[in-house]
């Protein structure tokens, strides 16, 4: 069931689950690569740990506004909770492994999501002024997640294998860089030593470019 959940359920609410991509099999008829794609974002949307999660705050709705705010009050919880599991990380100077495979999880899921919902699956038919600009504002906090979240990755766990500009390098130092080369594609001011950090750098610009890909996407209009 997708067309946004079959206008979540007739309008009738959202339910668990009810945001899950039709099965890839019916797709075979139409085109094997179309096919193809469906199987990956099926097996991406049930790896995307806040489906789980909107699926547990929209069970607690007795009602359809109680389900429709369970589900905003999810979304938005769940990006609360991904920023704060960032900060504590850059706080406590966490360097081991497992805080950078997180993070890497977080940054990739929130792109998933963005395609899933906002190029994939059919949008929603709210156009509603308060809708836009909850949907403009989670966009920049995802956004800038990945952003401050390429530079924990670069800092914590490959801060030796990049010049940096002071002798004492800081948070900060990688949150420029990765700013930088967010923005610029460069990261001249950097230099870099280990083919590792030059392949994050590159996958963060791609991270960058598939969401300007998205903005583009959902600014063009479309013909009914």
């Amino acid at each position: 069931m997708t067309a946004s959940a079959q206008t979540d359920q007739e309008d009738g609410g959202p339910v668990p689950f009810g945001d899950r991509p039709e099965s890839p099999a019916p797709y075979l008829k139409l085109s094997p690569l179309l096919a193809l794609g469906q199987s990956l974002v099926w097996l991406l949307w049930h790896l995307s740990l806040i489906e789980y999660w909107k699926a547990a705050w929209i069970a607690f709705g007795r009602d359809r506004a109680g389900r429709y705010l369970a589900r905003s009050v999810a979304i938005d919880s769940f990006m609360g909770l991904k920023w704060l599991a960032l900060i504590l990380l850059v706080w406590f100077g966490v360097e081991a492994q497992w805080g950078r495979w997180g993070v890497s999880y977080l940054i990739g899921s929130a792109l998933f999501s963005y395609f899933y919902y906002h190029v994939w699956r059919a949008p929603p038919k709210s156009d509603s002024h308060a809708f836009q600009l909850r949907r403009t504002m989670t966009f920049l906090l995802s956004f800038f997640f990945g952003i401050a979240g390429y530079a924990y990755i670069l800092f914590f766990g490959y801060r030796d294998a990049i010049t940096w500009p002071g002798s004492t390098p800081t948070y900060t130092d990688a949150l420029l860089m990765s700013l930088s080369n967010a923005f610029t594609a460069s990261f001249a001011d950097f230099p870099v030593t280990d083919d590792a950090v030059r392949r994050i750098l590159a996958g963060e610009v791609l991270f960058v470019f598939a969401f300007l890909v998205i903005i583009v996407v959902n600014s063009v209009p479309s013909r009914n």
